[in-house]
C-alpha cells in the first residue's frame, strides 16, 4: 500500500503482508486470519472511524501481527488492537485507545491493546490512554520498557502469565490490576496514581519498584506475593495481604499511614525500614489463623519516627520477632490476645500520651500486653515516657532484658504475672 493509503473497507490479511515507511488512514477493521502475517514498519497509522463505529486491528488465533517503529493515533473516535494470536509491538507509541467497562465489573474491563489469548510482546512502547493501557487475558504477556499515562488502569491481567520489566505508570486510578495470574514485575516506577496494585488469587513477584501513590500501594487477596528491594512513599496503605502469603524483603516505607499488614495471612518481613507512619507501622493480625505453626519470619526491621504504635499484634499464636529496632514511636509494640516471643529488640523514646480509664493517663509504653503471653530475650527499652512494659491480664517472662531512663515504672502489672 502506498503512502497516504486509506483503508476504508473491512480488510482481511490471510497471507504475508507488509506495510512500511508510509502513512495509513484506517476507517474500517483489519483482520489477520490464522494464515495471515501482518508486519507494519516505520509508519504512521491514523484511525478515523465513522461516527459511532469502533475500528481497529483484530488478530485471530494462529495469526501474527508485528508492529515496529509505528505511531498510532485517533484524531476522532478511539480504536483498539485485539489479539488472539501472536502480537509483537516494538519501538512504537499509541494515543486514543478504546476501552470499555461493564457495570464496573472486573471481567468487563477492556484495554486498547488487548490480548485475549496467545501471546503479546511489548518492547519500548508508549501509551497515552483514556481507559486501560494494556489488557491481558489467558495469555503470555512480556513487557520490556513500557510507559503508560492517563486513564483508569495501566496494565490489567486476568489468567495471564506475565513478565514485566522497566515500566513507568503515571496519572491514573490504578497502575496494575491482577487476577488469577502469575506475574513478575521488575524495575517499575509508579507515580500520581490512586492505587498502585491490586491482586486476587495470584502469584506476584515485585522487585525494584518505586511507588508514590496518593492512597494505597499494594493489596494482595488470597495470593502469594514477594516484594523485594522496593520503595513506597506517601499514601495510605503500604503492602497489605489478606489471606495467602506475603514476604517483604529489603524494602523502605516512608510516610505511609500504615506500612505493612498481614491479615489472616502468613509471611516474611526482613531487612526492612519503616519511617514516619501516621498510624500503625506494621500490623500482624490473625497471622496463620488456621495453622498450628504459622509460616512467619520477622527480623532485621527498623521502625522510627512518629507512628502511633510501631508494631500492632492481635490474635496471633506462637510467633517470634527478632533483631528489631524501634525509635521515637508512640508505643513500641502493642500485643493483644497473642503468644509472642521477642529476641534482640531495642525500643527507644516511646512518647505516646492517651487517656486510660477514669483518671489515669498512659504515656508511651515500650511493650503493651493485653490478655497475652510475652517472652522477652535481650530486650532493651530505653527512654519511655511511660512504663517500659505495661501488662494487663497477661504473663510476661523477661530474660537478660534492660529497662532504663524512663519517666514512669519499669513494669506496670495489672492482674498479670511476671517472671
Amino acid at each position: 500500500m502506498a503512502s497516504g493509503a486509506v483503508i476504508d473497507s473491512d480488510t482481511v490479511i490471510d497471507t504475508d503482508t507488509e506495510w512500511s515507511d508510509a502513512e495509513y488512514t484506517i476507517t474500517a477493521n483489519v483482520t489477520v486470519t490464522a494464515d495471515g502475517n501482518l508486519t507494519i514498519n516505520g509508519s504512521d497509522l491514523s484511525f478515523e472511524a465513522p461516527e459511532g463505529v469502533l475500528v481497529g486491528i483484530l488478530v485471530l488465533p494462529g495469526g501474527e501481527l508485528t508492529i515496529r517503529g509505528v505511531t498510532a493515533t485517533a484524531p476522532g473516535d478511539p480504536y483498539f488492537i485485539s489479539s488472539d494470536g501472536t502480537t509483537t509491538i516494538l519501538d512504537s507509541s499509541f494515543q486514543g485507545l478504546y476501552y470499555s467497562q461493564d457495570d464496573e465489573a472486573f471481567v468487563g474491563l477492556v484495554g486498547g491493546l488487548v490480548a485475549n489469548s496467545g501471546s503479546l510482546l511489548l518492547e519500548v512502547v508508549d501509551i497515552d490512554s483514556e481507559g486501560v493501557g494494556v489488557s491481558a487475558y489467558d495469555c503470555d504477556l512480556t513487557i520490556n520498557s513500557l510507559a503508560v499515562t492517563g486513564g483508569d488502569y495501566g496494565v490489567l491481567m486476568d489468567g495471564a502469565d506475565a513478565d514485566l520489566m522497566e515500566l513507568t505508570v503515571t496519572d491514573m486510578v490504578m497502575a496494575f490490576v491482577i487476577q488469577d495470574s502469575t506475574v513478575a514485575i521488575l524495575n517499575t516506577t509508579v507515580e500520581r496514581v490512586n492505587w498502585t496494585l491490586w491482586a486476587v488469587a495470584s502469584d506476584v513477584t515485585i522487585t525494584g519498584m518505586d511507588s508514590r501513590s496518593y492512597t494505597d500501594h499494594l493489596a494482595f487477596e488470597n495470593s502469594t506475593a514477594s516484594v523485594v528491594d522496593s520503595y513506597f512513599y506517601d499514601g495510605q496503605e503500604g503492602a497489605v495481604a489478606l489471606l495467602g502469603y506475603m514476604e517483604v524483603v529489603g524494602c523502605h516505607f516512608n510516610s505511609t499511614r500504615t506500612a505493612i499488614e498481614l491479615l489472616y495471612a502468613e509471611g516474611r518481613i526482613v531487612d526492612t525500614l519503616v519511617e514516619d507512619c501516621a498510624d500503625m507501622s506494621i500490623v500482624l493480625s490473625f497471622v496463620g489463623f488456621d495453622s498450628d505453626e504459622p509460616d512467619f519470619e520477622f527480623s532485621n526491621v527498623t521502625i522510627r519516627d512518629g507512628a502511633e504504635a510501631a508494631i500492632d499484634i492481635d490474635s496471633v499464636d506462637d510467633i517470634t520477632l527478632s533483631d528489631v529496632t524501634i525509635e521515637g514511636c508512640g508505643d513500641g509494640i502493642n500485643v493483644a490476645s497473642s503468644l509472642v516471643t521477642f529476641r534482640d529488640v531495642l525500643i527507644t523514646g516511646s512518647t505516646q500520651c492517651r487517656p486510660l480509664g477514669c483518671s489515669y493517663v498512659a504515656t508511651g509504653t515500650g511493650i503493651l500486653a493485653e490478655t497475652s503471653g510475652v517472652e522477652m530475650y535481650d530486650v532493651r527499652i530505653i527512654g519511655s515516657n511511660g512504663p517500659a512494659v505495661s501488662a494487663y491480664f497477661s504473663y510476661i517472662n523477661a530474660t537478660q532484658s534492660t529497662f532504663k531512663d524512663g519517666n514512669a515504672s519499669g513494669w506496670l502489672m495489672v492482674y498479670s504475672a511476671p517472671h
